[in-house]
């Protein structure tokens, strides 16, 4: 600075120091004359352009509160992250690496090295092109990390060596659970015999998982899940109260592991069952206690919600179909988090496209795949015994298929015959109900071309598509205008002014 001067400002007298730059005549690289300024204000201040070479990247990652089993059973979270890319040429081409890291701290000295591919659980490939998503299970053994920053490198090669980069990163809290309990539907034998549904396990993820929704007069099954070989005085609640078992007798029992006693006592073991007898919106809360056979004692509990029974189409290879990606919104805390269509999908032409019914509740039978109407398997189209449809999308991009499935829901009699004889419920009380749901599938060349152009057209598509408003608005003035107009010709031709002279 080279001076101070005084100006009042709002009645107070404000210095403001002064700057001077000095002119430089010596042959060397220095500013000549009144450019000194010029030059000063363009080494200074920031390019409004900003970083042309920059993509900019955001990440997301579901569910919101991802789990870990250090279990053998490797139950955990499918932990999947998402890339939405704003500024690229071709998004279609960009090249994705993905890299995982794990510390037991949320912000330590160092994240050291990335995690292999292979440490990861069913991960899907780290480094290709169009590689949008990343996913693995989280199923870290014994010592587990408690937090994951997960880390994406997009770039796009524009040719003559140079290249458009971006990056980002989320760091995520991971609770990692060694003992936990599991939810299953169940079925029961004409002995009224009760058995857990092992490929039909529920609520182990998203938020399920938190607040698990079951319907009202089935029966449900639970096992605890632990890392110790045995559980020892093993106790089940339910709202405080014991249960009591439901699948003890020597039959049940017999080396199956459904039974959900010690049938010689008839102390309670690893499972258990209860009925659902409280309406939709009741709430159900189940503890389990017991001792690990190091001695170390163990509380878990589970929340549940009465809902009506549903289903919902999602889809099972995100690689070539994907909900439509509506916006993001942004929580208390600011960070922002993706908002997907549950009705509008995205697929590549030319795919094989594979959904599959998710539903909320066991008993959902004799249903049906249709495509456009028609009955999907008279297309050719496979339906797989766990209720996935794969089929080959022949139409171009532009074009569109409605996929829809409908199916009963109904109890199964036997579980009808249990919850009738040992709790009261009468037949009239179960009842049957019609379940369906329907997306529509776009067609596109590649599902990274959909976020191509999403902000710097957002308004021109607003535009275009509000414009049969904006020409029905201005028609209504038009047309008022010139009705005015007529009544106004009418009421001068019956009622005439009358001239005096």
């Amino acid at each position: 600075t080279s001076g101070i001067y005084t100006k009042k400002i709002k009645g107070y007298d404000v210095k403001i120091p002064i700057t001077s730059i000095t002119d430089h005549d010596d042959g060397q690289d220095h500013c000549i004359g009144g450019n000194c300024l010029n030059n000063c204000l363009e080494d200074n201040l920031i390019d409004p352009r900003g970083d042309q070479n920059t993509l900019s990247v955001n990440l997301s990652y579901s569910p919101d509160n991802p789990v870990n089993d250090a279990t053998a059973e490797n139950s955990g979270d499918m932990l999947t992250f998402s890339a939405a890319v704003n500024g690229s040429l071709d998004p279609a081409h960009l090249k994705y690496r993905w890299e995982i890291y794990g510390s037991q701290e949320i912000n330590p000295d160092g994240w050291g090295n990335p995690y292999l591919k292979s440490e990861l659980s069913e991960a899907s490939p780290t480094v290709g092109i169009g590689l949008s998503t990343f996913e693995f299970k989280l199923n870290f053994p014994y010592l587990a990390p408690k937090y994951l920053k997960a880390k994406v490198s997009v770039s796009e090669s524009l040719g003559s060596g140079s290249a458009n980069h971006g990056s980002a990163e989320i760091i995520i809290p991971i609770s990692s659970s060694e003992h936990r309990i599991r939810v299953f539907s169940t079925s029961a034998n004409s002995s009224l015999e009760l058995s857990l549904q092992a490929d039909r396990e529920r609520c182990s993820y998203g938020l399920d998982s938190a607040l698990c929704p079951i319907i009202k007069n089935e029966i449900v099954g639970l096992r605890a899940s632990s890392s110790s070989d045995r559980l020892l005085n093993v106790r089940w609640t339910l709202d405080g109260e014991s249960v009591r078992p439901m699948s003890c007798s020597t039959a049940a029992c017999n080396g199956s592991g459904n039974c959900d006693c010690d049938p010689r006592t008839g102390e309670n073991n690893e499972v258990a069952y209860f009925p659902i007898l409280k309406d939709k919106g009741s709430r159900y809360s189940v503890t389990m206690t017991a001792n690990t056979a190091g001695g170390e004692r163990i509380n878990v509990t589970k929340s549940f919600e009465v809902v009506d029974p549903k289903v919902k189409i999602v889809s099972a290879d995100r690689k070539t179909c994907s909900p439509v990606l509506l916006g993001s919104y942004i929580d208390l805390d600011g960070a922002s988090w993706p908002d997907y269509s549950e009705i509008d999908f995205s697929a590549v032409s030319g795919a094989t496209i594979s959904l599959k019914p998710e539903l909320n509740m066991p008993f959902f039978q004799n249903y049906s795949w249709f495509i456009d109407g028609t009955e999907a398997t008279s297309l050719g189209a496979e339906v797989r015994d766990d209720g996935t449809l794969s089929f080959t999308a022949n139409k171009v991009a532009g074009e569109t298929y409605s996929v829809s499935i409908g199916g009963l829901y109904a109890q199964d009699n036997n579980v009808k015959k249990i919850l009738s004889s040992s709790y009261g419920v009468q037949f009239g009380e179960f009842y049957e109900k019609v379940l369906g749901d329907s997306v529509e599938l776009s067609m596109t060349d590649s599902l990274g071309s959909q976020l191509s152009g999403r902000t710097d057209k957002k308004i021109l598509a607003s535009m275009a598509t509000n414009l049969p408003g904006y020409f029905n608005f201005l028609f209504r003035i038009v047309m008022t205008v010139l009705l005015t107009l007529f009544i106004c010709v009418i009421f001068s031709a019956f009622f005439p002014k009358n001239v005096e002279n």
